[in-house]
């Protein structure tokens, strides 16, 4: 119950794209070709990575009846990569952006669930179907009926991808390594004078991405 206390403080994250010092430039649509279309995922533990990143949007489509729902998963916390209580919204509206209505919470990783600010039943299809996506994954599997895209953008951070093996899991090169424990996040400093001297989209030929820079 104390997570539901404390929900109103963490409510913004919902609709927030500025989520920290290396976010201050979230998906900037036609900054790449990329943005925008789906890209399918079939493999589970980079489905698991990718919804579990701290800022993923997806799409879970059933291949049965072409019924299909944009979530939004953003980490309750997102200044702590262990947190691991996350923010779920479901898009229902005409604004890819703002158009995102609360839809319930991940506790411990593991359980989703609905509280008192849930704007759905239990007995909505569009929690059904997320309920039904979520207890795959959670168990390492994934029904042959569904299938998940990511729209181009980092799960992550929110930035557009560009290099062919982002796009395959849907997390830049950097934030793979900060996820993976291999770097440690950037200071606000630090990124403030590389964002300066290298702009995130830009024609750089060293980068490899955009999200690394």
């Amino acid at each position: 119950m104390k997570h539901l206390k404390n929900f109103s403080q963490y409510k913004h994250l919902l609709i927030t794209e500025n989520v920290d010092e290396e976010n201050e430039l979230e998906t900037q649509k036609g900054k790449s070709e990329y943005v925008g279309k789906k890209h399918k995922i079939t493999i589970v533990d980079d489905i698991k990575n990718f919804i579990f990143a701290g800022n993923s949007i997806f799409t879970i489509e059933s291949s049965q009846t072409g019924v299909w729902y944009t979530y939004k998963m953003k980490r309750a916390d997102q200044k702590d990569e262990n947190c691991k209580t996350f923010f779920v919204a479901v898009l229902r509206g005409p604004d890819n952006v703002n158009s995102y209505t609360y839809l319930g919470t991940v506790f411990d990783g593991n359980k989703f669930t609905l509280t008192k600010k849930s704007r759905f039943k239990d007995d909505s299809t569009c929690t059904k179907a997320f309920k039904f996506f979520f207890n795959n994954i959670v168990q390492n599997f994934i029904d042959h009926r569904l299938n998940f895209y990511h729209m181009g953008i980092c799960g992550r951070c929110g930035r557009a991808l560009t290099v062919p093996e982002s796009i395959t899991r849907g997390i830049g090169p950097r934030c793979a390594l900060i996820m993976s424990g291999k770097i440690q996040k950037r200071t606000s400093s630090k990124y403030s004078q590389l964002s300066i001297k290298y702009p995130r989209y830009g024609n750089r030929q060293d980068d490899g991405d955009t999200d690394d820079i």
